[in-house]
C-alpha cells in the first residue's frame, strides 16, 4: 500500500482529536495520538513498569526515557503510531501500530498497555476491535500481526476473540546486560529440548476479523 506512511503521518498531525471511537454500554472509548504532556509521560512510564515481563526488552523505565521514546521513536517515525486510550475522557491505556511490511501488506499491533484500575475485560476487547477496524478500513491492511509471549494467556484469548490465529511459535532465551535484559530468538538442538520461553506470532486477516 503506497500511501500507508502518508496516512500515518497525516494522522499524527491530528493532535488532541478522537481518531478512533467506539461505544461500550453508555461509555465512550476513544483513541488519540500520544502526546508528551506530563500526565501522559507519567502514566506511560507507570504502565510500562507494571508490565515489564511482557516486553522483549526489560529496563528501568523513567519519565525521561519515556519522553525521549515518544518524541524521537514514535512521533518522528513515519511508520509507527501510538494512541492513548481514553474511557470517558480518562486516560486508561495505550496501543500502537508498527512494522509495516509491503510484500504482504501487514502491520503489527504493539505496545498495548492498560491502567490496573480497569477491570472490565470488554474495555480492551472493544479497543482492540476498534483499532483493527481502523487498520483494515482506513489503512486498508490485508492482515495484522501480534507478537505475544505464550504465557500471556489473557492477551492470547483477546486476540483469538478478534479472529487471530497462531502461525508460529519462536523459542527465546534471555540475554542479561549490565542495566537491562532482552529476550532473543534461539535455536533448539533437538525435538526434546525446551526453550526458556516462546514468542507466539499471531495473525488476524481482514476476512477472519470480519467474521467476528
Amino acid at each position: 500500500m503506497t500511501d500507508f506512511f502518508e496516512k500515518i503521518s497525516c494522522t499524527k498531525k491530528q493532535k488532541n482529536q478522537d481518531i478512533i471511537t467506539t461505544k461500550l454500554d453508555d461509555k465512550i472509548i476513544s483513541l488519540r495520538v500520544i502526546d508528551t504532556s506530563p500526565e501522559t509521560i507519567h502514566l506511560s512510564t507507570k504502565w510500562r513498569q507494571n508490565n515489564l515481563k511482557w516486553f522483549n526488552s526489560t529496563f528501568a523505565p523513567t519519565e525521561k526515557k519515556t519522553n525521549t521514546w515518544i518524541e524521537n521513536t514514535i512521533l518522528k517515525d513515519p511508520g509507527r503510531i501510538v494512541f492513548m486510550i481514553y474511557l470517558d475522557e480518562k486516560k486508561i491505556g495505550q496501543t500502537g501500530l508498527d512494522r509495516y511490511v509491503t510484500k504482504d501488506n501487514s502491520v503489527d499491533i504493539s505496545g498495548t498497555l492498560k491502567d490496573p484500575s480497569v477491570h472490565d475485560p470488554r474495555v480492551m476487547q472493544y479497543t482492540r476491535k476498534a483499532l483493527l477496524r481502523w487498520a483494515f478500513t482506513y489503512l486498508d491492511m490485508s492482515k495484522v500481526i501480534i507478537r505475544v509471549f505464550s504465557d500471556n494467556y489473557k492477551n492470547i484469548r483477546l486476540i483469538e476473540k478478534c479472529g487471530g490465529l497462531t502461525t508460529d511459535s519462536i523459542p527465546m532465551k534471555k540475554k542479561i546486560r549490565k542495566d537491562a535484559s532482552e529476550w532473543i530468538e534461539t535455536t533448539l538442538n533437538s525435538d526434546d529440548e525446551i526453550a526458556e520461553r516462546y514468542l507466539n506470532i499471531m495473525e488476524i486477516t481482514k476476512e477472519n476479523f470480519n467474521k467476528t
